[in-house]
């Protein structure tokens, strides 16, 4: 896997940045809700990559964040709440050094989101930190994704779930595709890569 390298994001204010956050988790970040096994009703979020552990954070470190939390699935569904304190966890180690995750338990309606899988590592839906003031996103034109996203509500796709072959396998004990979002800017790993890969999902 290439080193990960923070994504370059439009700096006009007509657009919103759409990346895994390189500092502070802040308005903008995108990640993922995954299935709680045993717990219905509840999801895992997790904001991937989000500090080498050297840089930013330390694990079990309790982040607050200013901004809300929105969540939509792939029929367009979407639930936003205040964002709940998340936690730092190891989530990688790879050929790019140590990565962390910001992880949070959060309740959602299942009358109002979709608990479907989208994958067999259970993502339901993708999560993003979202600020005061709307912003359109640009759209992100592409093929054969797993499922895509209106996070502005105009029509067009504006983030991708996708999965793509990678030498040496991702995931837990290596035997998986890669998986990313995919918006313009650039894509966001979600899954452990090799070469040299240990994830916090091993086993």
């Amino acid at each position: 896997m290439r080193h990960f390298l923070p994504l370059l994001l439009l700096a006009s204010p007509a657009f919103a940045q759409l990346a895994a956050p390189a500092g502070a988790l802040d308005a903008g970040a995108v990640g993922v809700a995954r299935v709680r096994p045993g717990k219905h009703g509840t999801v895992v979020v997790r904001f991937p990559r989000a500090w080498r552990k050297d840089e930013h954070a330390v694990e079990g470190q309790k982040l607050k964040v200013a901004a809300r939390l929105e969540l939509l699935d792939a029929q367009g569904h979407r639930s936003q709440v205040d964002a709940p304190v998340f936690t730092v966890k190891f989530s990688c180690e790879d050929e790019g050094g140590m990565w962390m995750t910001a992880e949070a338990v959060v309740p959602v309606d299942p009358n109002i989101l979709s608990l479907e899988p989208l994958t067999k590592d259970g993502v339901v839906a993708v999560a993003r930190l979202v600020g005061a003031r709307e912003t359109k996103v640009p759209a992100v034109y592409d093929s054969g994704s797993l499922a895509s996203f209106d996070l502005d509500e105009d029509g067009a796709a504006d983030l991708l779930l996708k999965e793509r072959p990678v030498a040496g396998g991702c995931g837990v004990r290596l035997q998986e595709a890669s998986l990313e979002l995919v918006s313009r800017e650039g894509a966001v790993p979600l899954r452990c890569c090799a070469p040299g890969a240990v994830s916090a999902e091993a086993g």
